[in-house]
């Protein structure tokens, strides 16, 4: 499980910080990135613009706050996860409810070649603990 990409830099003088002090300088940047990617258009934030983009096969990468959970619901046909449709809208087959689609989100979105990266330090809170970032 990938927790950190590792093209997020921590500034050059962070050779002499602790290794938890140099994954928060880390964090700060990937999020600092994803807010100005955000702003241009090129990433989603929020639990259901995240699975309107991964259903829609936008994705390239998902970050997302080390223990976010939401509950869900997932068409076990064609594994789309959803946040409140009782009907899938890609097959229109029932769908059943998961105690956490967040990390069921995460585990499809690894499948089908989507980064997936958990921040431990960093709140996320300006991008609603979870954001995408689009192909």
């Amino acid at each position: 499980m990938e927790f950190l990409p590792t093209e997020a830099k921590a500034p050059e003088d962070a050779d002499v910080l602790a290794p938890a002090d140099r994954r928060r300088l880390r964090e700060r940047a990937l999020v600092e990135a994803l807010e100005r990617r955000e702003r241009s258009g090129r990433a989603v934030t929020g639990l259901e613009d995240v699975l309107r983009a991964f259903n829609a096969g936008q994705l390239r990468r998902i970050v997302l706050r080390e223990g976010f959970a939401r509950m869900g619901r997932l068409c076990h046909w064609c594994h789309r996860p959803s946040l409140h449709e009782a009907r899938c809208a890609a097959c229109g087959k029932r769908t059943e409810a998961v105690l956490d689609v967040v990390d069921t989100l995460a585990r499809l979105a690894r499948l089908q070649g989507c980064r997936v990266a958990r921040l431990r330090h960093e709140p996320l809170d300006d991008l609603r603990r979870i954001c995408g970032d689009l192909r």
